[in-house]
């Protein structure tokens, strides 16, 4: 670990509240993040983050059951109380967006357009603001949502408070873990994660796992190089998916479970020279 990393994480913030579900973050004057505790993600789902907007508050994430969710809207009433809520979910899948339920139906929620028809086939009745172009000081604040598109996910956004610098980057973004990459879009996650690189940030909030800094994403973007490369010679020697291996430096992070998709996928890619 060199000095300057070693530094950077120093400088991260320590909780302010512990729950049985979620560490506690407050990350700026407004900005605050709920990790999800370990061993709670099957209940709970992905870390979530909460804006502090005059009378409103945005909400970055909601939790994969109703159940989760409405301890996250305990934990924002304590701190933020008498605030309506605006919802981005940074994707579809449902541990980023399984507590929509838990909001009034009138409630604003934004999202990336092909993520809003994959919600609108559970729930049509909702208020979902689908995002075509990036949305720069969203309610009037120095906030960007920056839509990604097809990366992790068929639609990825981002949010970035510039007041706090902070980044909030669902899925995109997953913290010693080797993700769920059974859905992706090699090529443009890559690219956008070196765009982002370019951001004055002073913590990130990812999808999964501890808080970072640009140095972590900078490791996560290597990684998905690294697995690309790495897949791309094994199927170029005749390999198969379930015959591949990560690079020994991959093996110990989280989320192994993972492989199988992910082989499977950057297959797919390869097959119609796409990886």
């Amino acid at each position: 670990m060199n000095i300057l990393y070693a530094f950077l994480l120093f400088l991260l913030p320590n909780p302010i509240q512990v729950t049985p579900e979620f560490e506690v973050y407050q990350l700026g004057s407004r900005t605050y993040a709920l990790k999800t505790r370990s061993g709670q993600g099957n209940k709970v789902g992905s870390n979530s983050g909460l804006i502090s907007v005059g009378n409103k508050l945005v909400v970055i994430d909601t939790h994969t059951t109703p159940e989760a969710e409405l301890k996250a809207q305990a934990v924002a009433a304590a701190l933020f109380p008498n605030r309506s809520s605006t919802i981005v979910n940074t994707h579809f899948h449902l541990d980023h967006r399984g507590g929509n339920s838990t909001y009034p139906a009138d409630s604003s929620i934004w999202a990336a357009d092909s993520s809003v028809e994959e919600m609108k086939k559970e729930e049509v009745n909702r208020d979902y603001r689908p995002l075509k172009v990036d949305e720069l000081n969203f309610l009037g604040e120095s906030i960007d949502l920056y839509v990604i598109g097809a990366a992790h996910s068929s639609g990825d956004v981002i949010v970035y408070d510039r007041q706090d610098k902070v980044l909030f980057m669902g899925d995109l973004f997953v913290n010693t873990y080797i993700g769920y990459l059974g859905e992706a879009h090699f090529r443009e996650w890559i690219r956008s994660l070196k765009n982002l690189e370019t951001l004055e940030v002073t913590t990130i909030v990812p999808g999964h796992g501890p808080l970072a800094t640009m140095p972590d994403l900078q490791r996560f973007r290597i990684y998905l190089e690294d697995f690309v490369a790495s897949a791309k010679a094994h199927f170029d020697k005749g390999g198969l998916p379930a015959s591949y291996e990560l690079p020994e430096q991959y093996r110990k992070w989280g989320g192994q479970f993972f492989l199988s998709d992910n082989a499977d996928r950057a297959y797919e890619l390869w097959q119609k020279g796409l990886l």
